[in-house]
């Protein structure tokens, strides 16, 4: 089955490694274009760079811990004003509540080493 995924923004947290950089390769080569989130800046450089763009995406990166909120609010504040998150992969460990928001629409996960897939229209 093929899925296009052209014209959407996924921001995929956790994406350096494991299970959350899988999710952020598939969904680039389903054309969606990647924003890759982590704490590790020297990983994200490099893993953005191995995304297909074969759709014209520009993947870019961003920087946070998510053991501190305000580095995440700082990320989700970032994205406000610019292209919507059309899918949001919550691929974090840890026990905090976490919030994304944007005008109109808010993202709250409570995170516990899982995995989420949240997504807008």
């Amino acid at each position: 089955m093929n899925i296009s995924l052209k014209d959407k923004t996924a921001l995929v947290c956790g994406s350096t490694q494991g299970i959350g950089l899988a999710i952020a390769q598939e969904l680039a080569s389903s054309g969606a274009t990647c924003i890759l989130l982590a704490r590790n800046e020297t990983s994200l450089l490099e893993k953005v760079k191995t995304l297909n763009a074969e759709s014209g995406q520009v993947h870019s990166y961003a920087v946070a811990d998510f053991a501190d909120p305000k580095e995440v609010e700082a990320v989700a504040n970032s994205l406000t004003g610019k292209p919507p998150v059309h899918i949001l992969i919550n691929n974090t460990g840890g026990r905090l509540p976490v919030r994304f928001s944007r005008p109109g629409r808010i993202y709250s996960c409570r995170l516990f080493s899982s995995t989420s897939l949240i997504t807008s229209n």
